[in-house]
């Protein structure tokens, strides 16, 4: 099914998965997703314990770290921030592309700065952790927003069209692409009205 391949993926742009990274007692302004939080919306379920949370200092949040070298911290493995007993790990995995371990965990807000360092037990033994905020691959999403673009201006695509030839970069509500390797690619081309 592929759940290795999408744990590690969604790793690395440190996207978490509710209920394995988060819990009853998180909320979206300390797992830094304040952007999903609509406060203007009229009334809703959960709205004045969002508003209660808004307003509250941050006690813990959740941040991408990174350890060097490919052992894993298992889920939930213990934080420890200057000795002291202090968040846990939510997720973890080794990534390739990175070349290290990554993963998230809830640390105190004042240990959730890019670059702080935290200890994880790991088999029984202290390692160190590097906290990292953005995340650890495309973290401008810039590679992401080639392949938004990329449709009708790739070489390597060729359109096809029940209307016959379009040219290249059209707007039709019926443009298709493949690649020139038969591989289908599906409609990259945005309706023009």
């Amino acid at each position: 099914f592929g759940i290795e391949a999408q744990r590690r993926l969604r790793l690395d742009k440190q996207h978490l998965l509710a209920g394995q990274d988060t819990d009853a007692l998180s909320n979206p302004f300390d797992a830094g997703l304040p952007w999903i939080v609509k406060l203007d919306k009229p009334d809703f379920v959960g709205r004045s314990a969002l508003q209660r949370a808004q307003g509250r200092e941050r006690g813990q949040q959740l941040v991408g770290f990174r350890l060097e070298g490919d052992r894993v911290p298992e889920e939930p493995s213990l934080v420890l921030v200057d000795g002291r007993l202090e968040g846990r790990v939510t997720s973890a995995r080794y990534s390739p592309v990175v070349g290290a371990t990554v993963g998230l965990a809830w640390v105190p807000a004042e240990s959730a700065e890019n670059g702080q360092q935290i200890t994880i037990q790991l088999d029984g033994q202290l390692v160190h952790a590097v906290v990292q905020r953005e995340p650890f691959y495309d973290p401008e999403g810039a590679r992401l927003k080639s392949l938004a673009t990329a449709g009708p201006h790739r070489d390597d695509l060729t359109q096809i069209n029940s209307d016959g030839p379009r040219p290249t970069g059209c707007l039709a509500s019926r443009c298709r692409w493949r690649s020139r390797a038969g591989r289908w690619l599906g409609d990259l081309c945005q309706p023009s009205g």
